[in-house]
Order: C-alpha cells, then structure tokens, then sequence
C-alpha cells in the first residue's frame, strides 16, 4: 500500500455564492410585493376619496329632490298627500333641525335658565384624580374644590332633547331667540304599499 487514498471524487465546483444570491432573490420578491401593496393601497385612498365624494354628491340631490322639489310639486297641486297608480303614497311632513353653536351657548342657556326651561340642560362634574384618590371623585364639584382639586363643568343638552324641545315650543307659537339654530323644511316620504298576503 501505497496510502494513496482511492475511489471516485466529485470534482464540481462548489459556489460559495449560491445561498447569498438566494437570499437576494427571496429579499427582492419581498420587497416588490410590499411595494405593489403600497401601490395597491394608494389606490384604494384615491378610490375611496372619489367614491366618498360621490356619495355626498348623490345624498345632496336626494336632499334636493325629497326636500325642494317634491315638496314644491305637491305645494302646485294643493296636496299633503299622493297615491301612486303602483299604491306608493306620498307625503309630504313638516321637519325641523335645531342645534345651539358653541359660542351661543352662554346666552342660550341663559335664556333657558330665565324662563324656566333649564331642566333639559344636563351638567357633568368632572376632575382628574392620582392613585388612590378614589374617594374624591365620588364627590360634588363643592366637595372636589374644598378637597383642592380642580373640577371641570360641561353643561350640554342632548340633540334629541333639544329637538323635542324647539318642537314643543314652535308649535306652542313660542320665538326662540337667536342663539338658537332653528331650520324648518318639509320633506317628502315615499311609503311602499303593503305587501299583499299570500
């Protein structure tokens, strides 16, 4: 013996850049599929954009149709009410929105308060408090500011309460001052017919 060393060697080449081109390759489909879904994104915001602004679009002409000339039509003909030849009914019924802007709301208040109607005004007390100070926020705005703290006062009325309210009052044949929003309008509803019973 010899102590050569026998048998079949493999003699292709190794390439030490195999993975590291690999790695680049997966690295790179990566990258391109977040930026398609980049891409994808900002067109799903132009979308939207567009489809919002369509849809504020439509909504302002069914306001046009139900609240302008539905209700003008049905003034011409001397009519509160219209039944369709397909059974719908039309009709036409009084509307009001009311609200107070913010910087009408000292004066509104205070016309409330002089004629009696503050009881819809509704007063929330609020104050911050540390670790265990618990105690304290379950007091009234006069026990927080003897205790030292700071209370916070937010007076609000709640939209549906000031609506009933600013009804009640029109219809009562009362003026509401002008710190208060008030829009009347008719508006047209069209009721389907009833479905016929099997």
């Amino acid at each position: 013996m010899t102590g050569e060393v026998t048998g079949h060697l493999d003699e292709t080449p190794i390439d030490y850049f195999d993975d590291a081109n690999a790695q680049v390759e997966v690295a790179d489909n990566t990258i391109e599929r977040l930026t398609a879904l980049a891409n994808l994104a900002k067109t799903q915001e132009i979308k939207i954009t567009a489809l919002s602004k369509e849809l504020a679009e439509e909504q302002e002409e069914l306001v046009k149709i139900v609240r302008v000339l539905m209700p003008n039509i049905m003034d011409e003909l001397g009519m509160a009410e219209f039944k369709m030849v397909d059974g719908r009914v039309i009709s036409i019924n009084p509307k009001v929105n009311a609200s107070i802007p913010a910087e009408q709301k000292p004066l509104a208040y205070e016309w409330l308060e002089q004629h009696g109607y503050d009881g819809i005004i509704k007063t929330k007390v609020g104050s911050e408090f540390g670790k265990g100070e618990m105690e304290f926020a379950v007091k009234a705005q006069k026990a927080l500011q003897e205790a030292g703290f700071m209370a916070t006062l937010d007076r609000n009325i709640h939209p549906a309460t000031l609506l009933s309210f600013v009804k009640e009052r029109l219809a009562a044949g009362e003026t509401l001052p002008r710190s208060f929003s008030v829009f009347e309008f008719k508006e047209a509803k069209i009721k389907e017919p009833k479905a016929k019973k099997k």
